[in-house]
């Protein structure tokens, strides 16, 4: 956010996101525990049944004035939609910068940008969608976008079938805030003539603050980058999710609040 903005005044946050590695967990765990935070997961629970379809957990901790603090602990930057993201150098690139005189880990700018794409994906939903993603989006466009190795940020796109979904952050960008970026590299994302013009019909900036919900629904449809991926993404998030994934955490909940007798 500092990066972006400068002053954190200039973007509210509801919480706090971490990326980490998935061996680090336990550890920042006991950080945050001895910090005062509290697990939104039953402390009893056994961790590695429960956790190892989760991307992120909760962490909260409530101050005497009531105010309450989230810090969200990422394992990964999104759930697989469908697929699992996959980008084998992201720890590599990450930079290091200091802020408020600590030394911190931060994405790379191309990184960065993915993981905001991202993001705004996932709040493609008439009440979820704020300006405040496009905005991030057109400020890292604008005080980086010539200096960003689209090369890599293309063939990430492409590995992961997630080039219609940086299409449409550079889109948004450019027709809500009229962001720095060129015809060319907006061309190398954009879709084919029907695609792009649907889009362009379903979220523009006379409709953005008026989705309707069959335009959210329709376009997550279209961001999808070919038909197989819509159709193994209901197969995930409809089966394997919603149905087994919910049955298996019931019963290992079930499990931690009733152990079975000897």
């Amino acid at each position: 956010m500092q990066t972006l903005y400068h002053n954190p005044a200039l973007r509210i946050m509801f919480d706090v996101d971490i990326l980490i590695k998935q061996n680090q967990f336990q550890g920042i765990k006991k950080i945050l525990n001895q910090l005062g935070y509290r697990d939104s997961i039953e402390e009893n629970a056994p961790e590695e049944s429960y956790r190892k379809d989760l991307h992120e957990t909760a962490f909260s901790k409530t101050f005497p004035s009531k105010q309450v603090l989230a810090i969200e602990i990422h394992c990964a930057i999104v759930p697989p939609r469908p697929y699992k993201l996959n980008l084998p150098r992201l720890w590599q690139r990450a930079q290091q910068k200091i802020i408020n005189s600590q030394k911190l880990l931060s994405l790379s700018q191309e990184d960065t940008f993915l993981s905001l794409a991202l993001h705004l994906r996932r709040h493609i939903r008439p009440r979820r969608l704020a300006l405040k993603f496009a905005i991030d989006i057109a400020e890292l466009l604008n005080t980086s976008g010539e200096n960003l190795d689209w090369s890599y940020i293309r063939k990430s796109a492409g590995d992961n079938h997630i080039i219609t979904t940086v299409y449409l952050s550079l889109y948004l960008g450019k027709e809500l805030l009229d962001a720095n970026i060129s015809p060319e590299i907006l061309n190398e994302f954009r879709p084919n003539i029907v695609k792009n013009t649907l889009m362009r019909l379903v979220i523009n900036k006379h409709n953005f603050f008026c989705l309707q919900n069959w335009q959210g629904v329709f376009l997550r449809f279209l961001l999808f980058d070919n038909p197989v991926d819509f159709l193994l993404y209901l197969w995930r998030v409809s089966f394997l999710e919603r149905f087994i994934g919910r049955q298996r955490r019931s019963i290992t909940l079930n499990n931690a609040n009733f152990p079975q007798k000897a």
